[in-house]
């Protein structure tokens, strides 16, 4: 499954944007189609949200503002 996925989730991506592309151009789709393989997507989104909350109780409890790089994906 890793394949499918690809690194940070890249693969998984592209393929949901392919077939999005391919079903809206054909009328196919009237909505957009979230491809999950092995749950990737809730785990990721999962562990950003705990990242936050470890990131904001920091902040809170150092009174300062803390600044983290962007995580792509979901």
């Amino acid at each position: 499954m890793g394949i499918a996925i690809g690194r940070d989730g890249k693969n998984m991506q592209a393929l949901e944007y392919i077939i999005n592309l391919i079903g809206k151009r054909k009328k196919l789709l009237c909505r957009n189609v979230t491809i999950d393989i092995k749950d990737y997507r809730k785990k990721k989104i999962s562990n950003i949200k705990k990242t936050a909350v470890i990131m904001a109780k920091k902040a809170i409890s150092e009174g300062r503002k803390i600044v983290r790089s962007i995580i792509t994906m979901p």
